[in-house]
Parts: C-alpha cells; structure tokens; sequence
C-alpha cells in the first residue's frame, strides 16, 4: 500500500514537472495553446482538485519525516547494542525515508509553482479582455470625435448654418430641432 501511493506521488510529481516545462516554454503561439487550456471548463473543473493534491502532499511529507525520524531512531538504538547484520535494513529503510521526504516535498513545491502559473495565466486572460474592452471604447469615442469634427468643419464651410447656429445660441433645444429638420 505504502508503496503505491509513493509510486503515485512521484508519477503526480513527474506530470507536474512537465505541466511547468510547457508553461515555461517562450513561444508566443504555444503561450496561447497553454492559454486556453487554462481557460477552458475542463482545466477550470480539474483545478478544484489542487487543493486535495496539496492537502496529500502535506500528510506525505509529514509521514515520510516521521519515518525518517523513526528510521533514524531505531538505527541508533541498534548501534548502542552493537547489533550487527542490520545496518543493511537501517540503510535501506534511511534512503526510503529520505526518498519519500524529497518526493513529498518536490510534489509540494510544483503543485505551488503550477498554482502561481495557474492564476497567473488566469490574471492575463482577464487583463486581455480588459484591454480589448477599452480598445473598443476608445474606438466609440474616436468616432463621436470625428462626427463632431466633421460636424464643426461643415458648420465653419457653410456661412448660412453658421448664422443660424449663431443667432439659435440660447436656445439649444430648438437648434437641435432646426439641424434635425435640415437633415
């Protein structure tokens, strides 16, 4: 048991280490592909498990220092009874120990890491949509603004609309009916 949940810890490990390879990758055309990865319902959906893989990765880190300490202990017990034959077991059950400490603590750091390009990724996205939301209203008011100058210029060109514009100043609600009865 013990053993495949620490052969499932280092194949998480090993796919969070691709997933940042790809999101470190400097492509403008691949930055895109790994965008809508992030932004689609499916990687929305997978990105609630995140907190239950760092949750695991917590309970595998405290479990393989424990048995680092209990390995430790018991290894130092047998040498204050001079047993001998098994350092062979006291070694193997160390590296194991130390194995499993450096795997849980890896998952950890990558599952952070992912979380940070996670969000990141997401921050972009929205300040994208920001930014093409803003284009199309300077774009609104970039052509209210060119209305309003061709409208200035045709009042300037036509002497006849300019006195009438003129001699209406004070009354502007009835201008605004003259210019839309002219049109």
């Amino acid at each position: 048991m013990a053993s495949l949940m620490w052969t499932t810890a280092f194949y998480v490990l090993c796919v969070e280490i691709c997933l940042i390879g790809l999101c470190c990758i400097p492509s403008a055309r691949w930055r895109e592909i790994v965008v809508k990865i992030v932004t689609s319902n499916f990687f929305r959906t997978i990105s609630h498990i995140g907190p239950w893989v760092i949750g695991a990765g917590v309970l595998l880190l405290l479990e393989s220092m424990w048995s680092y300490s209990s390995a430790r202990h018991n290894g130092e017990r047998l040498q204050e009874n001079h047993v001998t034959g098994s350092s062979g077991q006291y070694e193997a059950r160390m590296y194991r120990a130390q194995r499993n400490t450096y795997i849980a603590g890896s998952l950890l750091f990558c599952m952070f890491v992912l979380r940070e390009f996670y969000w990141y990724m997401n921050r972009c996205v929205q300040a994208d949509h920001e930014l093409t939301a803003t284009k199309k209203q300077l774009q609104a008011l970039e052509d209210e603004l060119e209305a309003t100058r061709a409208t200035v210029t045709k009042l300037q060109e036509n002497p006849s609309l300019r006195k009438r514009a003129g001699a209406d100043k004070g009354d502007k609600g009835n201008a605004s009916v003259q210019d839309g009865d002219d049109q």
